[in-house]
């Protein structure tokens, strides 16, 4: 009987210990498993990320080059705006307001006579100085033709020495850049109030 017993005893725990394993091996199967399909899924993300990447790059690329070329003019044509400019900023520069009037209408001329492509913003300033002799709103247009000469200018090839020239103290302390063809400092916000106020920010 004890014999018999212990036999009995020995099969039981013989049958509960390959369920126990058995048990162990589906459960480690089933995390294998499911690790593999996260992984596979994390794989699938990561390339559909790298694509979408890829994707904003480009657009991103063509994007620049559309704002980099938007003013871009031919040699003869932007250096010629440039000069009509200068004698703009030359004008301001000795606060005559007439002979700043003059110049701006000879360039907005150029610009529509000649049809310049892209050139609205130079055309709308021009034409905002040619017709005021107040040599204050003509100073204040005179920062939005710089702005889009300087644009003109980056985009463009032109063979000729020039200078981004910066002050800081132009409309109560805002500042403001202008364009000219000299290192020294001659300040068309202020005209001889402060002529040498500002400095070269940039080569161009």
């Amino acid at each position: 009987m004890k014999k018999s017993g212990l036999i009995s005893g020995l099969s039981f725990l013989l049958v509960i210990s390959l369920f126990a394993m058995s048990c162990g091996g589906s459960s480690e199967n089933g995390t294998t498993e499911n690790e593999s399909e996260v992984h596979e899924h994390d794989g699938e993300m990561h390339e559909n990320h790298e694509h979408d990447a890829e994707m904003n790059g480009d657009d991103k690329s063509e994007k620049t080059e559309e704002v980099s070329y938007e003013m871009e003019a031919d040699p003869t044509t932007a250096k010629a705006i440039v000069e009509e400019y200068l004698n703009i900023k030359n004008a301001l520069v000795e606060t005559d307001a007439e002979k700043t009037a003059v110049a701006a209408k000879s360039l907005h001329l150029f610009i529509n006579e000649h049809q310049v492509d892209k050139m609205d913003a130079l055309s709308e300033a021009s034409n905002t100085i040619a017709n005021t002799s107040d040599v204050e709103q003509q100073r204040k247009a005179f920062e939005d033709l710089s702005k889009g000469v300087y644009t003109m200018i980056k985009s463009s090839q032109i063979d000729m020495p020039l200078y981004q020239q910066y002050c800081p103290m132009a409309f109560n302390n805002k500042g403001a850049s202008w364009i000219s063809s000299k290192k020294e400092v001659m300040n068309p916000y202020f005209g001889d109030k402060m002529l040498n106020c500002g400095k070269v920010i940039e080569e161009l």
